[in-house]
């Protein structure tokens, strides 16, 4: 009899490793979220709210009376509490506890909580009212980070450079209407994010990704593995095991982002799940490992605890960045479809469509990733294949 497994959340990819191992899937998703292909990868679909919790570990529990599920796996960030709601309800493996789930969830108590452990310190306070920011912008020091306390696809983060920027960016903050802002002290340095995977407790680091951002801290690229020294590598790790450890993540994928400032590492936040924009296609050609099977084989009693991973290439993704305005025209030439570097490309736009101004990771036009024998390598041939690809806007009138 074929295992179980219900999965929240996540592009038609995750769903593949589980088709090839012969495992069957119920599929929850909101509806303006389902696509054609995810409807023929998964074995049942369900369109759920991730925003409504209860309703959601409701749906799950009444399909597991009806066919038990074998476990419950997440890959959305917006589905971690729920899934955690229902591994704990049903007794299911595959998710954190909901403790852990929670404070991933929740940059101010995680902050709070590593602060209170001395680990990773940084300032950190949710916005209150206009005085109280910026007391604490004036003890900090500018530039300050304003962000959500749970946002995601860096959304609404922004930087703010002075005083005079200040009152601007806590009165957006104050109005709206979800679940705060923090204001945190800016970290000056490099980010990377570290992808590990954890059994029973024991940590496997599996890659440090090397990070590149905009100016509004939106990620255009990804590279695996990091350009870093072993000594840099070393702290990069070894604060992020440490940092698992306190979270109480124990099972499963991890992605933690990082920033050196100052030549120490601070941790910015983590996340219960694999990372984003097709790190996991990165890791697997730099390290020849599958970490969307493992998702599924560790809790299922697939597999065993692997010994450490030996790097054998490089992976690194770019993103398209047009100008904003409506697409005129999309140019992919046959070098580029010929490359022996192209991994894959995708375009999230169709000409007439309307490209806009670059404020989250939704705003991006779409990707090209490419392999290598080693990281300048395929940094190089994802930057010379995104050059390729011509996307013509018309500019927006007005």
């Amino acid at each position: 009899m074929p295992r179980r497994a219900l999965v929240l959340g996540g592009i038609a990819d995750v769903l593949v490793p589980a088709r090839r191992l012969g495992i069957e899937t119920t599929y929850f998703q909101r509806e303006e979220g389902m696509t054609p292909r995810l409807r023929q990868l998964a074995d049942e679909c369900c369109a759920v709210s991730f925003d409504d919790h209860e309703a959601v570990v409701a749906a799950a529990v009444d399909l597991h009376e009806k066919k038990a599920f074998d476990c419950v796996v997440s890959f959305s960030e917006l589905a971690m509490i729920p899934a955690a709601m229902i591994a704990e309800r049903l007794g299911l493996p595959g998710a954190s506890s909901v403790a852990t789930a929670r404070m991933l969830r929740d940059k101010l108590e995680m902050r709070d909580h590593l602060n209170a452990a001395g680990l990773s310190p940084v300032r950190s306070s949710l916005i209150e009212s206009a005085g109280q920011a910026a007391a604490f912008a004036a003890a900090a020091g500018f530039p300050v980070i304003v962000k959500p306390r749970s946002g995601t696809g860096s959304l609404g983060v922004r930087r703010v450079e002075s005083p005079d920027d200040l009152p601007g960016a806590v009165r957006d903050a104050l109005a709206d209407r979800s679940d705060g802002y923090l204001i945190e002290e800016f970290l000056d340095g490099p980010e990377f994010s570290v992808e590990a995977f954890s059994f029973q407790g024991i940590h496997r680091v599996i890659a440090v990704t090397g990070k590149q951002v905009t100016a509004g801290y939106v990620e255009s690229g990804h590279v695996v593995p990091a350009r870093v020294t072993a000594q840099e590598h070393a702290a990069i790790t070894g604060l992020v095991s440490r940092f698992l450890d306190l979270v109480g993540v124990t099972d499963g994928p991890s992605h933690s982002e990082v920033i050196v400032s100052d030549g120490t590492p601070r941790i910015v936040e983590s996340h219960d799940r694999l990372g984003g924009d097709k790190i996991f296609r990165l890791v697997e050609l730099a390290y020849r490992v599958n970490l969307l099977s493992w998702c599924y084989e560790w809790p299922l009693g697939m597999m065993t605890v692997p010994v450490p991973v030996q790097l054998a290439g490089a992976g690194c993704i770019r993103y398209l960045l047009p100008t904003p305005g409506h697409v005129k025209h999309i140019g992919i030439p046959g070098s580029v479809r010929r490359d022996p570097q192209l991994d894959h490309y995708e375009l999230e736009v169709s000409e007439g469509d309307l490209v806009k101004p670059l404020s989250c990771s939704l705003d991006r036009a779409g990707f090209v990733v490419a392999s290598g024998a080693e990281a300048r390598s395929a940094i190089e041939a994802a930057e010379r294949l995104a050059q390729g690809i011509t996307i013509d806007t018309t500019p927006i009138a007005g």
